[in-house]
């Protein structure tokens, strides 16, 4: 089914939250441009195919806040060519970009798995929204592409913490 967000909507799932096939999650539309979305679980996420649709792509109208503790286990997934224009904030959980999935804004995760042409989009209108005054951002990027070990300038850490996540 679908769900249209024509307003400022926050949602708090305590289970896991699931869009895929024909069902849609969209903010806003041709004349409701200010709307925005929050969404905040500590379950699993998955947006496949039409998924979670930000009408107008600014990355500050769509979030998704992974509260799950420490120690637990969280998956955000987005799949099968959906696009996600917004934000997401989850350090505890496992984002999976799969078959297209592509995220275009910025991601705070604690590991990150492209897979099948998936990208990840940072999206400089972050930089400049009203929400970003106070926000951390984004000033440089390297990809550790290199295997630990092989004295590569690129080379990832093989030492803990990095020993676990590579």
């Amino acid at each position: 089914d679908d769900l249209l967000i024509l307003g400022k909507v926050d949602l708090i799932v305590t289970g896991s939250t699931s869009v895929k096939g024909d069902g849609i999650v969209q903010v806003g539309n041709t004349t409701v441009t200010d709307a925005s979305f929050n969404l905040y679980t500590p379950g699993n996420v998955t947006l496949a195919d039409k998924g979670g649709k930000n009408q107008h792509k600014f990355p500050v109208a769509m979030s998704i806040y992974g509260t799950a503790p420490s120690g637990s286990s969280q998956t955000i997934t987005i799949a099968n060519g959906e696009e996600f224009h917004g934000t997401i904030y989850a350090p505890n959980a496992k984002l999976q970009l799969k078959s297209g999935g592509d995220v275009f804004g910025a991601v705070i995760a604690n590991t990150v798995t492209l897979s099948n042409k998936s990208v990840l989009h940072y999206d400089t209108q972050l930089e400049t929204s009203a929400s970003s005054s106070d926000t951390t951002r984004l000033s440089g990027w390297t990809e550790l592409t290199a295997a630990p070990g092989s004295g590569h300038a690129f080379a990832r850490d093989n030492r803990a913490p990095f020993d676990t996540l590579f």
